[in-house]
Order: structure tokens, then C-alpha cells, then sequence
């Protein structure tokens, strides 16, 4: 199964790498803890709570929510201050 589309993240990427994201239109949250490339890891890195981001994801694990991001591409940032 794989999702495209634009998400709010929710959390920040934490210690384990863990970024957590909500799609609207799916109406679900998203746990992605693995990144396809180094390109697309960095991009994460970088998002805060709040920031709309454009991923393509992509089932990381057979039974449980989470994903691997195949692409990441930062829409808009939010600042936190």
C-alpha cells in the first residue's frame, strides 16, 4: 500500500528517527521511521509541528502503522519561536 499527498506534521523526527504526520483527505496519522534516501531523511530532519510537507510513503511493516518516505518535499514552514 503506498499513500501520496500532502501532510501536517505532527511530531518532530525524534531520537529514533520516528516523524509522525497526518493526512486529511485520508483522515489518518502516520508513523514514518525509515526514509528511502539520504536526500529525503535530511528534508525530515528539518520539519516542525505544524509544517505542510508533500510525501509519497510506503508500508514499512506488515501489521502495525508504520511507513517508509520515499520522497519528502517541504510545502510550507511553520516557525516556532
Amino acid at each position: 500500500m503506498n499513500v501520496d499527498g500532502e501532510f501536517t506534521v505532527v511530531t518532530e523526527k525524534n531520537t529514533h528517527g520516528a516523524l509522525t504526520v497526518t493526512h486529511e483527505s485520508e483522515n489518518s496519522t502516520f508513523h514514518v521511521v525509515s526514509y528511502a534516501d539520504r536526500t529525503a531523511e535530511r528534508t525530515a530532519d528539518a520539519l516542525q509541528p505544524g509544517s505542510t510537507v508533500h510525501m509519497e510513503l510506503s508500508r514499512a511493516g506488515m501489521r502495525s502503522n508504520v511507513w517508509e518516505a520515499t520522497s519528502v518535499q517541504q510545502v510550507q514552514t511553520i516557525t516556532v519561536e
